[in-house]
Formats: structure tokens, C-alpha cells, sequence
């Protein structure tokens, strides 16, 4: 019922990476997860719940002793007061599409770090993200089983069980429910203010499919300085297709299941494209364009992370599941975002784990390569 969102729309990304910059984590791992799902028929049941809770608090009982009509207690609890603004909120979602929408991650501090992790992730501008009902807030979970809901790109997409039992618990559900109206809020490129002075990322230039700009607008160019050669990957050229797609053989190889899909040349669908460039602008885009974003929700799963490697910089991820389509990815989600961002420079990459998580973690956990 709530639908926070970070102000000004198109300058969450931004302001996240320069958070990361600042807190240099030694790695950090931001999935936004998003599917198309229809809520209309829970909405509809929440909104007489609310309507029924606001009948029963307006009733106000008789006092015989003082011949009085007592107000009753519900009318000075805060779900009172916001039971009103919570119904309007259905009532404007009702028409339109649903989003379940999610946001994931993982943190892992510098050793010898003095500064409190916790506060570091409270700090980052996802606690902006508010309406006149509520903010977001980030639940801290310790522990490692965690990995495999970031790994496999998961997310809690039925909370019917969660909002059945709302009017007892109070207790939040894990993911939100939104309109296309509100994912320009949370997904789109470094664009204005907060696209100025990022040092972590390859920036690319702004080109939109069937569409022109001017010079000015343009995020100039900026080739790595010497000593940076660890944010030039190796990587393949713009649009490589999974088919022309060479996998390097290391330690993050893929390792083939049994139920997965593999295609002609033995391939694994889905893949995650990495971005080598990330589209920047200096100017915000125009409504119209901004409307386009709208448009990315799909009934599979997909993704837009953020991978942050304090000697790497900052890395954007695409992902998308293969529930309506096994090619999704690269024949619907990418072009959509081109026709917005312009031509994207990516990589498709099979192993959906980060090299970090491959290399590093089991270090830290001190567990074997077996586990």
C-alpha cells in the first residue's frame, strides 16, 4: 500500500554508486528485481479489511455512567490515521498493472573496518525512499544461505500470505507492490546531478534508438588513466550473441546441471549481460522517454544490479528469467533499454555467481571449494 520512491525520479543510481564510492566496501552486490504480477483481487480484499477497520474504529461506544459516547481507542493508533491515504493508494493502483519489485544484496566490509556495516547500509539512499505512509527500511540477514536466493536471481513474488495476515501482524512483506508508473524512480542510468562525478564506472555516451541529442547533453568520454587497467575488462564486442560468445576457462567456469536448458552450441539460457559501459547523462530525461521505462516489466523475473569491487569500480548486471521466453534477455529486455540508453556495450556471461563470490567468499566463510 505504501509506494516509496527516491526524489528527483532518475537520480537513485546515481546517488547509490556515489554511496558506494564513499564507503568503498571491499565488495557489494545491489540486485532491483522486478515481475509483472497480478494483485488486483488481494488489493481489492485489503481495501475492504481498511474499509471495515475505519467503520468498527468510528463507532464510539456509550458510557451509561457518564452518559457519554467514548471514542474508541483505534482512533488515536497510527494505522488509523494512515488507513485513509493506505485506501486512496488502492484505489489508484486498482486500474493499472502490478509490479512485485525487490531489492536484494550483499555487503562485505573492508577487514579492519572501524565503521559499523549496519549503519553503512541504512546510510545508502534506499532510506530516502518514502511516501506520506512509509520509507523504506533494510533488513540485516548474517546468514550465508542467503547467497543462493542473489546467486539464482530470486525474490519473494507471492505475498498473499503476508498481507492476509497484515491487519494482525502489522509486519512488512519482503517485496512491494508497484505500477510501472514508479519504476523510473528505481531503475534507469546515471543521468543530472547525481551522474557528476562518479570515478568507479566506464561511462557511455547517450544515444537514443530513432532519436537525436545535443552535444552538450552528452556525458563526455572518459578513457581509464594509467594504473586503472582493472576496469577495462575483457570483454566481448557490443551485442556479441550468446551464440559467438566465448566463456574464459578459470576458477568461476560454469559447472553444467541437470535440469538446466542448453542450447545448439552448449550453452546455458538465461545468461546475465554485464555492462562494459554504462550510459550516462548530464540532463535528465524527457518525459516521454522517461515513459519508455514503463514498458521493461515483463512476467519474468528480471534484473538491474549494481556490482561494486572496491579495485574494479562499479559494474552493472542484467539478468532476466526464462519463464515467458529462454531468450528474453537479449530479444525484449536489452532493446528495450536501448531504445531509451542507446546501443549497450555488455558481455554475456554464463557463471551467474560474481568472481568475488567465487574467489573470495569461501575464503572468508572458510569454507572448501567443494562447498
Amino acid at each position: 500500500m505504501a509506494t516509496p520512491v527516491f526524489n528527483p525520479k532518475q537520480s537513485l543510481i546515481g546517488e547509490v554508486i556515489h554511496a558506494l564510492e564513499r564507503f568503498s566496501p571491499r565488495f557489494a552486490w545491489i540486485q532491483i528485481l522486478f515481475s509483472q504480477r497480478d494483485y488486483n483481487q488481494l488489493l481489492v480484499y485489503t481495501k475492504s479489511e481498511l474499509e471495515s477497520y475505519m467503520r468498527s474504529a468510528n463507532r464510539s461506544e456509550y458510557d451509561p455512567r457518564s452518559r457519554q459516547k467514548i471514542p474508541a481507542r483505534e482512533l488515536t493508533t497510527q494505522w488509523y490515521k494512515f488507513a485513509t491515504p493506505r485506501i486512496k493508494k488502492i484505489e489508484q493502483t486498482l486500474p493499472k498493472a502490478t509490479v512485485i519489485f525487490s531489492i536484494n544484496g550483499m555487503w562485505v566490509a573492508n577487514e579492519g573496518t572501524s565503521t559499523n556495516i549496519a549503519n553503512q547500509i541504512q546510510e545508502l539512499p534506499f532510506s530516502l525512499c518514502s511516501d506520506e505512509i512509509d520509507r523504506l527500511r533494510a533488513f540485516w540477514y548474517s546468514d550465508p544461505r542467503i547467497l543462493t536466493m542473489l546467486v539464482e536471481r530470486k525474490m519473494v513474488n507471492d505475498i498473499s500470505p503476508s498481507i492476509h495476515r497484515y491487519d494482525r501482524s502489522r509486519e512488512e512483506p519482503p517485496s512491494l507492490i508497484l505500477t510501472p508508473d514508479e519504476i523510473p524512480y528505481y531503475i534507469h542510468m546515471p543521468s543530472g546531478v547525481s551522474s557528476k562525478g562518479l570515478s568507479s564506472i566506464r561511462p557511455a555516451p547517450h544515444f537514443p534508438v530513432g532519436g537525436t541529442l545535443g552535444i552538450g547533453k552528452v556525458m563526455p568520454r572518459k578513457e581509464p588513466s594509467e594504473g586503472t587497467d582493472a576496469l577495462q575488462l575483457p570483454l566481448p564486442q557490443t551485442g556479441t550473441s550468446l551464440q559467438e560468445t566465448k566463456l574464459p576457462v578459470g576458477p568461476g567456469q560454469y559447472q553444467r546441471k541437470k535440469d538446466e536448458k542448453w542450447n545448439d552450441n552448449g550453452l546455458s539460457l538465461p545468461a546475465i549481460a554485464v555492462l562494459k559501459k554504462i550510459p550516462t547523462l548530464e540532463e535528465t530525461l524527457e518525459d516521454e522517454e522517461v515513459q519508455r521505462l514503463n514498458q521493461i516489466v515483463s512476467r519474468n523475473v528480471r534484473t538491474f544490479e549494481l556490482l561494486y569491487e572496491s579495485e574494479k569500480g562499479t559494474r552493472l548486471l542484467l539478468s532476466s528469467s526464462s519463464e515467458t521466453a529462454g531468450d528474453d534477455l537479449e530479444s525484449v529486455y536489452i532493446p528495450e533499454l536501448e531504445s531509451i540508453y542507446g546501443n549497450l556495450d555488455y558481455e554475456l556471461v554464463l557463471d551467474k555467481r560474481p568472481e568475488f563470490v567465487v574467489r573470495e567468499l569461501p575464503k572468508i566463510l572458510n569454507l572448501s571449494a567443494s562447498n
